[in-house]
């Protein structure tokens, strides 16, 4: 109907892409990015995404590069997220150095009061350290701002990225008080009883440093976590803690046998 409307194409990519419709999703998010290359930050996610879900980082990269000085009029989730997708072009790149980089001048210095900012910022040193990075004491700085949100409970996506900062930074009696809220949803919740509840469980152990039982847990459950909510993309932290590649041999025994299983 809006054939010449960047931000209804740059909305359809992007729920093409979430649908595995890459060729459409990528036609439509680059056709948008044409007609609009400044002022339609959600196209150029959309294009990431596809990039991304075709293991295309460098080309991914490259696409995201000339259209990031557009992004400074954005939102601070649109802002931070974008620069994410940047950071994570670089992991899977393995320059962890420039990912660092990109979270310390971008990802993270926005509203860090902002649940969405926070998510980013979380989820982009998890996989740092998975992928066998030292992130520093960067943990402290986020965890101070995720304890505003602790109580929150937006949905289960959110909250394991909350509940993962609070636990590796080794706020133990915040990490009790979310263990005990999300048990006591998971009563009134079957999602949160079947799926939330052990992955918590999973999210804490390997905070902890018990990464086989991390593991573990998230493969048990793995193909009901997306009812947790998130992207695609964003989901993939299970994976990362899966296939954490600091466990012995590179991928867990629990990561063998999902992958045999599928």
């Amino acid at each position: 109907a809006n054939p010449t409307n960047n931000y209804a194409m740059g909305l359809l990519a992007f729920a093409e892409e979430q649908n595995g419709d890459l060729r459409s999703a990528e036609a439509r998010g680059r056709r948008a990015v044409e007609i609009e290359p400044e002022r339609d930050p959600w196209s150029h996610h959309a294009v990431a995404h596809v990039l991304m879900a075709r293991k295309a980082a460098l080309e991914g990269r490259d696409f995201l590069q000339p259209l990031s000085t557009s992004w400074d009029r954005c939102s601070s989730f649109m802002y931070t997220h974008n620069w994410w997708h940047m950071a994570l072009f670089q992991l899977e790149l393995e320059d962890f150095d420039s990912a660092l980089k990109l979270y310390d001048e971008q990802v993270w210095t926005q509203r860090k009061g902002h649940v969405h900012d926070q998510v980013n910022a979380i989820s982009l040193l998890l996989r740092l350290e998975t992928r066998g990075a030292d992130v520093g004491s960067r943990w402290e700085e986020v965890s101070d701002f995720a304890l505003l949100n602790k109580g929150d409970q937006l949905n289960g996506f959110v909250d394991l990225h909350i509940l993962y900062a609070l636990a590796r930074s080794e706020r133990r009696d915040a990490v009790g008080t979310m263990v005990q809220q999300i048990r006591a949803a998971a009563d009134n919740s079957e999602l949160w009883q079947k799926v939330m509840l052990p992955a918590a469980e999973g999210f804490v152990a390997h905070a902890e440093g018990h990464r086989e039982r991390a593991a573990e847990l998230l493969a048990q459950h793995r193909p009901r976590l997306a009812e947790l909510g998130g992207s695609t993309i964003q989901q993939q932290w299970y994976d990362e803690i899966i296939n954490d590649r600091r466990l012995a041999g590179g991928r867990s025994r629990a990561a063998v046998r999902a992958a045999g299983a599928a």
